[in-house]
């Protein structure tokens, strides 16, 4: 939940640049990704998806069903989150 909290209150996120603010500093990426950062509307996408994916799983994670969807959507927005960057690339 205080992912959520952290994110409402948060500038970068509520402005769309939740991804491309990270991502388009140098020493955090392993992999070029500009053609991708370029791509303004997929970044704002990208940005407040994340904001609906993580205000809808505070109500929605007490329902079964529910729960099996979001640790799935959770687990695939991680790895297309570390993937680009140097955590699990390091020299």
């Amino acid at each position: 939940m205080d992912s959520i909290f952290w994110k409402t209150t948060s500038s970068m996120y509520l402005n769309g640049l939740g991804l491309w603010a990270p991502a388009s500093l140098p020493f955090n990426i392993y992999w070029d990704l500009q053609w991708l950062l370029d791509m303004e509307y997929i970044m704002y996408t990208a940005s407040f998806v994340v904001l609906i994916y993580d205000f809808s799983f505070i109500f929605l994670v007490w329902f079964k069903l529910w729960r099996v969807v979001f640790v799935a959507l959770g687990f695939s927005f991680i790895l297309l989150l570390v993937l680009p960057f140097r955590c699990l690339l390091s020299d």
